[in-house]
């Protein structure tokens, strides 16, 4: 005799030794009727409204600013040598030249 086999016989030896009255019960509460149940009624809600914030915008760049910056940039490509001529070694060039600017 297997394991599942001996669990199936102690189970129905189990619901087997019930006493007759529980299993009347539950035929009983399975054969009445359910009461019937109303849904309440649903109270309609509206979103509110979505609101955006607009960024503010930037303020505006000095141009006295950049006038200064070109004589520096300027100053630095001279003190930096030659400029190359591969689009890789320019964009690092350029980043060079920027970084230079950026600390006056």
């Amino acid at each position: 005799m297997s394991l599942l086999d001996t669990i199936k016989d102690l189970i129905c030896k189990l619901m087997a030794d019930k006493p007759g009255s529980e299993k009347e019960n539950k035929t009983a509460e399975a054969a009445a009727p359910a009461p019937e149940v109303k849904p309440e009624p649903v109270a309609e809600v509206k979103p509110a409204p979505v609101v955006e914030k607009k960024p503010e915008p930037a303020p505006a760049k000095v141009k006295t600013k950049q006038k200064k910056n070109t004589n520096h940039k300027a100053e630095i490509e001279a003190s930096m040598g030659p400029r190359p001529t591969d689009s890789a070694l320019k964009r690092h060039y350029d980043a060079a030249v920027q970084a230079e600017l950026d600390k006056y």
